[in-house]
C-alpha cells in the first residue's frame, strides 16, 4: 500500500518498525530504515526516540563502536541526546568492561549537559561490576545513589545480592538483602537460595524457600527447577526421593488451588488442566 502510494509512514510507525526490527536482532535493517527516515518530509525525520532505540540494538549486539558512531550523527544533525541515550552506550561499554570509556562518558553527561544519571544507569553499573567480580566498588556505587538521591529499587539489590553470592559471600549477601528498603521479588530470593545451595548451607537455603509464601511470593518453574536440582545433588538417593515426592505434591497442590480460583472466577473449570487457556492468559 505504501508503494502504491495509498497511505503515508510517519515518524511514530517508522519508530515502531524500527523497534521491531532491533528487538528482532535485525540491527542492519534498521539502521537502512533510519537513512529511509532521513529523506522522508521533514515530519518523517529521525528524532531521538528513534535514534536510541538504533544505538540500543547495536549495543545489545555488542557493536559498541558503530553505536558510537551514531551518538556522534546525533550531536552532528542537532539530535538532542537524553538520559536513555547515554544509558544505552553505557551498559553497552559495562558489558565489554571498557570501564574508563564508562568514566569518560559519565563526566560527559554531567559536567558537559547536565544529564544525570537515573536508576537504569546506576544499575547497569552495578550489574557489570557485580560479574566481574568487584562487588565492593558495586556496593560504592549503590552508595553513591543514596547521595544522589536516586533510590535504589530491587534490581539494584538482587544484582549487588548475586555479586556476593558468586563470590561466596552469603552473611553479606544475606544482610543487603534483609537491610535494603526494596521489596525483594521472586528473582531475589531465588538468587539467594541459589547462594546458599552452592555454600551447602541447605537449611539456610529451605528456610527462604518456605519463606516466599508468607511475603506473598508463589516460586515459579525457574525457582524450583534452579532451587531442587542443587538441592538434590546435595543429598542421598532416600532423601532425594523425598524430596522429589514432596515437591511434586505441592506443584499439584498449587495446580488444584489455581483451578479453583479460575472456577469462581469464570463460574467453570478448565478441562485441559495446567493446559488450559485460563492457565495460558
Amino acid at each position: 500500500m505504501v508503494r502504491e502510494g495509498l497511505c503515508e509512514l510517519d515518524a511514530v510507525t517508522y519508530g515502531t518498525v524500527i523497534d521491531g526490527l532491533c528487538k528482532a536482532g535485525n540491527v542492519a535493517m534498521a539502521i537502512e530504515m533510519l537513512r529511509v527516515m532521513e529523506k522522508e518530509r521533514s515530519c518523517c525525520k529521525p528524532n531521538t526516540r528513534v535514534y536510541n532505540i538504533v544505538i540500543d540494538g547495536l549495543c545489545k549486539d555488542r557493536m559498541i563502536d558503530s553505536a558510537f558512531k551514531l551518538f556522534d550523527e546525533m550531536s552532528e544533525k542537532g539530535i538532542s541526546r537524553n538520559v536513555v541515550t547515554y544509558n544505552a552506550l553505557i551498559c553497552g561499554l559495562c558489558n565489554l568492561s571498557r570501564w574508563s570509556e564508562v568514566k569518560m562518558l559519565m563526566e560527559e553527561m554531567i559536567g558537559s549537559y547536565k544529564i544525570y544519571p537515573d536508576v537504569f544507569t546506576y544499575n547497569s553499573l552495578v550489574d557489570a561490576l557485580c560479574k566481574e567480580g568487584l562487588v565492593d566498588e558495586a556496593e560504592d556505587v549503590i552508595q553513591i545513589m543514596k547521595q544522589q538521591n536516586v533510590a535504589p529499587d530491587v534490581i539494584s539489590y538482587s544484582a549487588l545480592i548475586d555479586g556476593y553470592c558468586l563470590q561466596g559471600r552469603m552473611d553479606e549477601a544475606r544482610y543487603v538483602f534483609d537491610s535494603s528498603m526494596a521489596r525483594m521479588n521472586i528473582w531475589s530470593y531465588t538468587i539467594l537460595i541459589n547462594g546458599y545451595c552452592n555454600k551447602k548451607r541447605i537449611d539456610d537455603a529451605m528456610h527462604m524457600f518456605r519463606e516466599m509464601p508468607r511475603k506473598g511470593l508463589k516460586p515459579n518453574v525457574t525457582t524450583y527447577t534452579s532451587t531442587f536440582e542443587l538441592m538434590l545433588d546435595l543429598l542421598d538417593t532416600e532423601d532425594k526421593n523425598s524430596t522429589i515426592i514432596k515437591m511434586i505434591q505441592k506443584l499439584a497442590n498449587e495446580d488444584e488451588d489455581r483451578s479453583r480460583d479460575d472456577e469462581s472466577r469464570h463460574g467453570r473449570r478448565s478441562r485441559n488442566g495446567l493446559l488450559g487457556i485460563d492457565w495460558i492468559i
